[in-house]
């Protein structure tokens, strides 16, 4: 049995669940939204490649299409980029008011207002 070392599990703080040693974790903002949201459809070369939304408060996130492929996924990267550093240095209220930002390989769409996050998906990826 595993020396109990700060948490129920057994493992320290500082471990994650495969016994790994965390040095770092990514700036997230909080995928719950604290009423209606905003959200944009993020595209490249005409292709919806997913959309980012934000309550304009404390949630924003970056949801991909379900397609796939290599141009979903570098989008995902790029986007998790730009919401960490809007996480780090502006909040979620800026995450759709720089379009310039997610240029020039993306183009954001002009965002609009849906009562949920999942109004958005069902609006802007279906």
């Amino acid at each position: 049995m595993a020396e109990k070392t700060g948490t129920a599990q057994g493992r320290h703080d500082s471990e994650d669940e495969g016994g790994l040693r965390l040095v770092g974790q990514a700036e997230v903002f909080s995928t719950t939204p604290a009423g209606p949201v905003q959200a944009a459809a993020v595209q490249a070369g005409g292709k919806v490649l997913g959309l980012v939304w934000t309550d304009g408060s404390d949630a924003a996130a970056w949801v991909p299409t379900t397609a796939g492929g290599p141009d979903v996924a570098a989008a995902t990267t790029y986007v998790w980029q730009v919401l960490q550093a809007y996480r780090r240095d502006g909040g979620a209220a800026k995450v759709l008011s720089h379009p310039d930002v997610y240029g020039p390989a993306y183009t954001l769409g002009s965002p609009s207002r849906y009562d949920t996050p999942a109004a958005a998906v069902k609006a802007l990826l279906t």
